[in-house]
């Protein structure tokens, strides 16, 4: 289908970009799903000394085409790196979990790690039928459209954002297991990786959030995105 395509097409030069970009001694954050995935077929980096690779969001038990756990590691093994896995689930029942998950097993390595990243790699999607979310499974219809009443646009690591970029239905945010977006915003270099023209939205989203040093997208996100900042 076109959205498998698309995500092929732009997680090809993602790989290529990461390969020339990533140095030694390097801390990357990593997020997952289709684009990331992707650049694996093209991410061939010479070997690096002494990087650290750290998954920035749990994941999911069922999986159907992207498996976030496979992804880090493979990222990670191409560079010889060390990998720092995320292992929860995406989605936890309560902030009490949440919080005894980061305290009590082990977690809190990773969000340590996650405050000084050289580099954090992140997709974003967007909210409605293209929805990733949706099409995985990972949250029903009724939030889908609970969510979309709350005026959100964007799913960024599974934070759910608005236009502007802001958090919105806190409920379903608290409970996500991921590295803060603030956090996540201090990186010293953001790669945001996403396309198509459905996108844009969810794109600009993300970069008002958390910034953007390096976008890699498609040419009808980009026309989209260009449209969408001309003065009404």
């Amino acid at each position: 289908n076109s959205a498998a395509a698309l995500a092929s097409s732009v997680g090809l030069a993602l790989g290529q970009f990461l390969s020339e970009v990533v140095q030694d001694d390097m801390t990357i954050g990593v997020g997952w799903g289709r684009t990331m995935t992707a650049s694996l077929g093209s991410f061939r980096p010479p070997r690096r000394k002494n990087c650290k690779v750290v998954s920035l969001l749990g994941g999911i038990v069922a999986v159907h085409q992207t498996n976030p756990i496979d992804y880090t590691w493979r990222f990670a093994g191409q560079l010889g790196a060390e990998c720092y896995m995320f292992l929860a689930p995406l989605l936890v029942d309560s902030v009490k979990t949440k919080r005894a998950l980061i305290e009590q097993c082990g977690l809190n390595t990773i969000y340590d790690l996650a405050e000084n990243l050289d580099l954090a790699v992140v997709s974003c999607g967007d909210i409605g039928p293209h929805s990733t979310s949706l099409s995985e499974g990972f949250i029903s219809k009724a939030e889908l459209d609970r969510l979309i009443a709350a005026g959100c646009v964007c799913d960024t690591m599974f934070n759910f954002l608005d236009e502007e970029g802001r958090s919105v239905d806190h409920k379903l945010n608290e409970r996500v297991m991921s590295v803060d977006l603030d956090t996540l915003r201090q990186a010293k270099h953001i790669v945001l990786s996403s396309g198509g023209a459905h996108r844009a939205v969810a794109i600009r989203a993300t970069i008002r959030r958390v910034g953007c040093n390096t976008l890699i997208t498609d040419e009808t996100a980009a026309k989209e995105l260009l449209r969408l900042n001309e003065p009404s």
